[in-house]
């Protein structure tokens, strides 16, 4: 329902191609590689077919697409329609835009485009975002985006205040959400609880007590 209810509305918002719109959809669809360009056709004025085109034009079904895929072209389907909203007219208000877990079936490397995504947003739209996420990749892009922001603002003599797109708060299992307070640097003043960060090395480091014969799993 969500899915059909996202593509309607999209829909009925008839964007054109070659609008900035249309622009900001397939620049975001190269990126996280679902294809160049994208095709809906009404069925019975009740329901759509969303074709996404590839480098040759070939027409795939949205929903042959693998989940990542038709996660992201809901996800920018949904800003899009946000965004046309915001250019009429009549609408000056600001927008502050919930999103759970965005990195589900994505790969990491996709994971971590949506930190840049979320921040081309925010910096040129004004979106504003409250993201629930697990993704360890799309924090760690946060920060390599707050530290290249303050790098650029550190040469330009003008701007005196440092860049802090983002605020990351973390809940742990005990005591009470904290935030995690981004340095200049992008590096966290504060550090994370255990179960987050430290898992994969922790991981590697048990992968060679294993090897070396010296691993309880009791320790677990």
């Amino acid at each position: 329902d969500y899915f059909v209810k996202t593509i309607h509305e999209f829909a009925n918002c008839r964007i054109q191609e070659g609008t900035k719109i249309h622009r900001f959809i397939t620049k975001w669809m190269k990126a996280f590689n679902i294809g160049c360009n994208y095709d809906i056709n009404s069925v019975g004025g009740e329901a759509h077919v969303v074709k996404i085109l590839d480098n040759d034009n070939c027409p795939v079904n949205l929903a042959d697409k693998g989940m990542g895929s038709i996660q992201l072209m809901m996800l920018l389907f949904r800003l899009a329609t946000k965004m046309a909203d915001r250019m009429r007219p009549t609408n000056r208000s600001s927008s502050t835009i919930i999103v759970e877990e965005p990195e589900q079936n994505l790969h990491p490397k996709l994971q971590s485009k949506l930190a840049d995504l979320f921040f081309e947003l925010n910096k040129t739209y004004g979106f504003n975002f409250i993201i629930e996420t697990h993704s360890e990749y799309l924090v760690r892009r946060s920060q390599v985006i707050v530290a290249h922001e303050n790098k650029k603002t550190s040469k330009d003599k003008r701007k005196k205040e440092w860049v802090n797109p983002f605020k990351v708060y973390y809940f742990p299992a005990d005591g009470y959400p904290y935030d995690m307070e981004y340095a200049s640097d992008g590096y966290f003043e504060k550090p994370f609880g255990k179960g987050f960060f430290n898992v994969s090395s922790e991981l590697s480091l048990d992968l060679d007590r294993v090897e070396q014969g010296i691993y309880d799993e009791r320790q677990d």
